[in-house]
């Protein structure tokens, strides 16, 4: 509806609804701004809340005074899905908007990427496009991307849209995985065969068995993976990002809910390093060719160059610069990623066209669809070819675990475990 109110209106050329900053040049740099009356536009309806409106959704949390999350890169204000989990912890119920939204961006995502966006073709198929969008090479996928509803992703319904992924009738789905492969390959250069004795039986595991003061034996990993499973998954994420470079601040940040104060998170590093010795001596190794040199280069030839590793703080001492994680990540990441490579052109030599699906290359998976009286060979196959010595690392061999899905691909069973230790 139209109301009685004002404009501004230039002395010079009469022009209305202006403003100082864009007409005052020219001709009419001279002129005056003339506040006079004229109708003005005004919305009497009141739209429902949008869920789906990040600026909505910003003043209701500056309303009820809860705090936005905040970008860790570049400090600005973030409504992400790990700021609205936190929310929906802490406020869930007497603030259900955290979750309601959670779930519905979940939905949202869900519906449009993984349902509408797997349209099959005519024939019935998906297709993947592989690239090599994160600087360490390792893989990724867009149009579609089956990475994030694997048995490794954490997308809502992820395990329904697997199902509805079905293997062409008289054929099966065999699924090898190479087992903790980069932390291997960390123990590998960090110079350390203890480290990746570990990390073949299982790093996270080795760090539940210390804290828990036990032997690291077959019957407490068992424990580790039944009984303290949530220790363990704290360890894992803990692992993981210590290894690659991740301060204790920054720990307690990204994973508040298992290293609640900054001084959990230290504490837990402090032991880690502790049990793990040279990894934080290796850390400095790693950064401080990369500053000399200005990259890095992989057994494989790969070279990934870094500009800001160590700079001069306020008080003129060296400090840790942007590339300095980075930096640390890629020999372990990369080396994974042109093992998967090398391993897929071998698998390609040895199998027939169609046994390779969409799905065939998945973090650190390959996947294939034999008939069904060929599943063993499959299995054979796939085993032999990711369990052989890797000379580019120095003759080690990484293990493997081998999933069967004869109906979909959620719902696999294990057939075979080569630990290759």
């Amino acid at each position: 509806i139209w109301e009685p109110g004002t404009t501004k209106k230039c002395s010079l050329c009469g022009l209305e609804g202006i403003t100082k900053t864009a007409h005052m040049k020219g001709a009419c740099r001279k002129a005056e701004v003339q506040v006079v009356p004229a109708p003005v536009k005004k919305w009497k309806k009141i739209l429902p809340f949008n869920p789906n409106s990040r600026d909505q959704l910003l003043a209701y949390v500056l309303h009820v005074g809860h705090r936005p999350g905040e970008n860790l890169r570049n400090g600005r204000v973030s409504l992400n899905k790990k700021w609205l989990q936190e929310q929906s912890r802490k406020y869930g119920e007497t603030h259900p908007i955290y979750p309601s939204i959670l779930r519905l961006r979940g939905v949202t995502k869900t519906l449009t990427v993984y349902v509408e966006g797997f349209t099959p073709d005519g024939s019935g198929k998906i297709y993947a496009t592989y690239s090599n969008a994160p600087s360490t090479w390792r893989l990724s996928q867009h149009d579609v991307n089956l990475q994030n509803v694997s048995h490794r992703g954490n997308v809502l319904f992820a395990e329904e849209v697997r199902k509805t992924i079905i293997p062409p009738p008289g054929r099966a789905f065999v699924e090898a995985d190479s087992s903790a492969i980069e932390a291997v390959n960390t123990g590998y250069f960090m110079g350390s065969e203890e480290y990746v004795l570990r990390a073949k039986k299982g790093i996270h595991d080795f760090m539940n068995c210390f804290e828990h003061g036990v032997e690291f034996n077959d019957e407490n990993i068992k424990k580790s993976k039944t009984e303290w499973k949530d220790d363990r998954d704290r360890h894992k994420q803990g692992v993981h990002g210590t290894s690659y470079g991740m301060g204790y601040r920054l720990l307690h940040k990204t994973y508040p809910e298992s290293f609640k104060t900054q001084g959990e998170a230290k504490r837990w590093q402090e032991a880690f390093f502790a049990a793990c010795r040279g990894l934080s001596d290796w850390h400095f190794k790693v950064r401080t060719e990369a500053h000399k040199k200005t990259y890095l280069t992989t057994p494989w030839g790969y070279r990934h160059y870094y500009y800001d590793v160590f700079k001069r703080g306020k008080d003129g001492k060296p400090v840790l610069g942007e590339d300095a994680k980075r930096c640390v990540a890629f020999k372990p990441q990369n080396s994974a990623a042109a093992f998967q490579r090398d391993n897929a052109i071998r698998i390609a030599e040895r199998v027939p066209k169609d046994w390779i699906p969409a799905n065939f290359l998945i973090h650190d998976s390959y996947c294939l669809v034999p008939p069904v009286d060929k599943i063993e060979e499959a299995v054979s196959i796939l085993v032999e070819i990711l369990t052989r010595p890797v000379p580019e690392l120095g003759g080690i061999r990484i293990g493997c675990e081998v999933k069967v899905g004869r109906s979909n691909w959620a719902e696999m069973e294990v057939v075979r475990v080569e630990k290759a230790l």
